[in-house]
């Protein structure tokens, strides 16, 4: 009933309001008003034109004007009035769903005659801001020793890096990203779905609390990344920054002999152009693209050297042949880059304008292509062989129409439409989708049979025999098509805005464990003509078969499958359930924004529809298997669809030009990431919950959304007349989040299975303090500081996992604790000094002091909490097998982290080229940072096992104890890799901009 009144509503919408679909929010707004200079008084009918545009507008009986609907970026305004001097005003800088306000005071030409030009300097406080909003433009982002939107956004204040970007103590799929209006979040699995070129960058605006109504599908943030238009004149870019430098090869990639500073294989290599388009009035481009190659990411990997060392494995063919293999383990391999990775991409960022008032049309996409392999540091996987790691590949694009019609100088509508795609695929770098190959002994000397691989246990520590294929062949495609619209118009002081937006998804999966596929193909063909004759469903679910949107050999599928099954000797037919799951997500928004010259209030009202786009089960207590041994038909009912209103408010109490409070309250609601709604799919379901055996996390097809009610309260003050604080204390409550029950069932057709289930809830306290001082004195400086107090009963869907299979009547958290997120102290602070072009002695006519640059970023934060564990004479370099902890959960944090990084430049003038070179430090100290810790010794690189009396019987009953011990500890050098931060990285960078 509630999915009809929703359509009803759509079809109001979209016959009121011409919808199709837009970001009204990816462009600003400039308001102001124009006086006498002597008397004050206003000038009505007085002109604001934005030079080199076709935008402007004239003043009101009270001398007030508004331009709407003003692309993000940097202007100059001209003003002008008969009788009265004309005033230019440039170096205004608009910005995404907020206000520049640009006032005038005219002088009449009676007592001067010709134009003033005045130069603005960037506003330090906005009384529009009616929630936290940090900015970061691309001369921010250029000086920065970071790259990539997400390493921008971690260094704001009330953001956490770890795992994924948490906003004040959501969990990482909390947060939605858009990229030119385009949201880019990826449903399944969270996270960024599209690249951006850090060049392309115009703007990147990070909401880290409450925000408008016009936003949704997010309980925690809205990162929003504008990429830059092109302009009225030609200008092209390239640049190149590496670390293969000064023969590094030569030296094992080590960096002029320094100790613990080696090459990576960094290399980046990115061009942009842009301008008008030859012959077509208004029509402007801009283009970017970069290749991107590292030979391995960079960790603390010490090397690791192995002298000779035959091996003698035995192992057992299915026929009961004892078959006896020699292997040599010597090994060499030094410190800095690790063997066997590497990762490449290709991006590509452009958009067209048209710009033609009343008109403006948008045309823009995306496009990356990845791939990769793993690199690793376990010695197990050193062989006198080329590793043969994993193989990644992805890709991911977008493309989008936007057009913006001017009804009038107060009223505009946007429509767009969008498109958004992501497809990951990993397997086997040689076999791939050959997936018969993976286990074919004929064809790999590493299997000892079909399916088999020989296996090398050496002092317990087992690992597979060089040469090794993969086991598992996966891949996933998630997308959508989406529209919107957005209305917005200005009466008085209120600025009204109502849209609505509709996004269609596409999601498909597919995973096997293709090593055992020809295995499961020969048992299939030696019980042909049987009465346990294998079907082909047969063999393929017997490999943990995931697939929908792919049928069960991997090939595309638009709707539901038939297949068969061998039931007790008969052949039963049944629907396999496989068809690509369809996800709708759609709102509905109202909103006013009053701005006054004493307040600013931002009310608006939000309805999201959801629909899970798959089947529900009407009863997970009671799913009865059907004679094919899946969920029987009767189980299943009609998708759960949602529609929840949510308000926003939010408050701006401007009390000096300097002095602003705001406000903010607003409900939020998303859904649970897809992979807790469906990521098995119902085959696989089935044949965990009536098959048994392995303990599995299943689906919850029946999750509702997730909800989060969000407090915020604080205040901007600007200090002089180059400096301010913004100091902002927020709450937020948080319910029905996604986590791990157990269902015991009400009939014996199933073991009692775990679920997810919207069970989870938190408390998130805390304040973040921001300070801006702007240049003075060739001196920049921003810092930030976070007290947070992040608490819940889970910090993701599986976190007590644990609990749910060691448990026979399991206890889970009812009373809340720090998550693992939880950082309670964070901050950063960042420091820039630029000298003037005439800076410093002059030497062959040149300024050598002129033009450098030199920034400083100092991140650090208190450690991320942990659960200690019983030692128990377990080894966690072994593996634990059901963890038994010793205190309460996340009651222990590891060590505090401290990171400087480091950019110094120099431009130079050569004509119409600048050129810039500068070198660029990661890690300037080359701190060990932990990540994550041993949990029984708390200690980031030693589990401490071989220092218990378990640990050093162990050693003692191995046959070469120097030598087991000496392998132990180079396993465990492995883990306690993954397990620190990156170390220091050195790189050198060129610029050419031809202006």
């Amino acid at each position: 009933m509630r999915s009809r009144w929703f359509f009803v509503l759509a079809i109001l919408a979209m016959v009121s309001l011409i919808p199709v679909f837009s970001y009204a929010q990816m462009t600003g707004k400039i308001r102001g008003r124009v006086i006498d200079a002597q008397t004050k008084a206003p000038l009505p009918g007085a002109n604001v034109i934005i030079k080199g545009t076709t935008m402007g507008a004239s003043t009101d009986a009270k001398g007030n004007y508004v331009i709407l609907s003003v692309p993000v970026g940097r202007y100059s305004l001209v003003c002008n009035f008969i009788g009265y001097r004309t005033v230019t005003m440039e170096n205004i800088y608009v910005t995404q769903t907020l206000t520049t306000e640009v006032n005038f005071e005219l002088h009449s030409t009676a007592l001067q005659v010709g134009s003033l030009v005045i130069v603005a300097e960037r506003p330090l406080v906005n009384k529009n801001k009616t929630n936290e909003i940090h900015v970061v433009r691309s001369e921010d982002i250029r000086n920065l020793p970071v790259r990539g939107v997400a390493n921008v956004v971690a260094i704001q204040a009330g953001v956490v890096s770890r795992g994924g970007l948490h906003f004040r103590g959501g969990r990482a799929d909390e947060t939605a990203r858009y990229v030119d209006g385009v949201l880019a979040t990826l449903p399944m699995g969270g996270g960024n779905g599209l690249s951006v070129i850090n060049e392309a960058v115009k703007e990147i605006s990070v909401q880290t609390g409450g925000f408008d109504a016009q936003y949704g599908f997010a309980n925690s943030g809205i990162i929003s990344t504008v990429t830059k238009n092109g302009g009225n004149q030609y200008r092209f870019m390239t640049e190149v920054i590496t670390d293969d430098i000064f023969g590094v090869k030569s030296q094992n990639y080590q960096w002029l002999g320094l100790n613990n500073s080696y090459s990576y294989g960094y290399n980046r290599y990115i061009t942009t152009l842009s301008g008008p388009v030859p012959l077509m009035k208004g029509l402007k481009f801009f283009i970017a693209a970069e290749r991107s190659y590292n030979a391995d990411n960079a960790t603390f990997f010490q090397g690791f050297h192995q002298d000779s060392l035959q091996y003698v494995a035995t192992n057992q063919k299915k026929d009961g042949t004892v078959v006896k293999d020699t292997t040599n383990l010597y090994m060499d391999v030094p410190p800095g880059r690790r063997p066997g990775g590497h990762a490449a991409a290709n991006l590509f960022n452009g958009n067209i304008v048209w710009d033609h008032r009343p008109f403006r049309l948008k045309i823009g996409g995306s496009y990356a292509l990845n791939r990769s392999q793993d690199a690793t540091s376990d010695p197990r996987n050193f062989y006198s062989v080329p590793l043969r790691s994993r193989l990644h590949k992805s890709n991911n694009g977008t493309g989008y129409l936007r057009l913006t019609h001017m009804v009038s100088s107060k009223m505009y509508y946007t429509l767009n439409l969008n498109y958004f795609h992501n497809f990951q695929e990993n397997g086997d770098p040689i076999y791939w989708e050959d997936l018969v190959k993976y286990g074919n002994p004929a064809l790999n000397p590493a299997l000892v049979d079909t399916g088999r691989t020989r296996l090398v246990n050496l002092y317990g520590l087992s690992m597979g025999w060089p040469g090794t294929p993969e086991a598992n062949y996966n891949k996933q495609e998630q997308g959508y098509i989406g529209s919107k619209l957005d209305l917005t118009t200005q009466l008085g002081n209120h600025e009204l805005k109502t849209g609505g937006e509709f996004n269609y998804y596409t999601v498909r999966r597919y995973s096997i464990t293709a090593r055992n596929l020809l295995t499961a193909l020969s048992n299939q063909a030696a019980t042909k003509g049987t009465p346990k004759a294998l079907t082909d469903y047969d063999v393929y679910y017997s490999l943990f078969l995931r697939n929908y949107g792919y049928d069960i050999y991997g090939k595309k599928i638009e709707q539901d499958k038939t297949y068969k099954r061998n039931v007790g000797g008969h052949f039963v037919s049944f629907n396999g359930q496989d068809a690509p799951k369809h996800p709708i997500m759609g709102a509905y928004y109202v909103q006013d924004k009053i701005e006054l010259k004493d307040l600013v209030l931002n009310a608006g009202l939000r309805m999201d529809y959801f629909d899970t786009g798959t089947k529900s089960l009407k009863n997970l207590a009671a799913i009865r298997q059907g004679k094919s041994g899946t969920i029987d038909a009767s189980n299943y009912g009609s998708n759960r669809t949602y529609m929840i209103f949510s308000p926003r408010l939010g408050f701006s109490f401007p009390v000096t030009d300097q002095t602003i409070f705001h406000a903010q309250y607003g409900k939020f609601v998303q859904m649970p990431d897809f992979t807790a709604l469906f990521g098995r799919g119902y085959g696989e379901f089935s044949n965990f919950l009536y098959a048994g055996g392995y303990a599995v996390l299943l689906d919850n097809p029946n999750l509702k959304p997730e909800r989060t009610t969000s407090y915020e309260f604080g205040f901007q003050k600007q200090f002089g007349m180059n400096a301010a604080l913004d100091l902002t204390a927020f709450y937020k409550d948080t319910r029905d989040l996604a986590t791990l029950r157990v269902i015991f069932p009400q009939i014996p057709d199933y073991r009692a299975p775990y679920f997810t289930m919207n069970q989870d809830f938190g408390t998130i306290k805390g304040l973040s303090a921001t300070f801006n001082l702007r240049r003075t004195h060739r001196v920049q400086v921003s810092a930030n500081y976070t007290l947070s107090f992040a608490k819940g009963t889970g910090s993701n869907f599986d976190s007590h996992f644990d609990i749910a299979w060691q448990e026979a009547t399991p206890v889970f958290p009812v009373v809340i604790a720090p998550l693992t997120f939880d950082q309670r102290h964070k901050g950063s602070v960042n420091l820039d000094v630029r000298t003037r072009p005439d800076d410093g002695p002059t030497l062959m006519g040149s300024h050598i002091l002129g033009r450098v640059g030199m920034n400083f970023l100092f991140n650090y934060h208190s450690g991320n909490p942990f659960t200690r564990i019983a030692q128990d004479g377990k080894s966690e370099v072994f593996g634990y097998n059901g963890p038994f902890p010793i205190e309460p959960y996340n009651s222990s944090h590891m060590s505090w982290t401290y990171n400087l990084d480091m950019k110094l430049d120099k431009t130079f003038d050569l004509g119409r080229i600048d050129l810039n070179v500068y070198f660029w430090v990661l890690n300037v100290l080359n701190t060990k940072n932990a990540l994550n810790v041993f949990r029984p010794s708390g200690d980031p690189q030693n589990d401490a096992f071989l220092q218990t009396a378990e640990g050093k019987k162990w050693a003692a009953s191995q046959s070469d104890p120097k030598n087991a011990i000496m392998w132990y500890n180079a396993v465990q050098s492995f883990c306690g890799t993954r397990n620190i931060g990156a170390p220091r990285q050195m790189r050198l960078g060129v610029r050419f901009e031809f202006k």
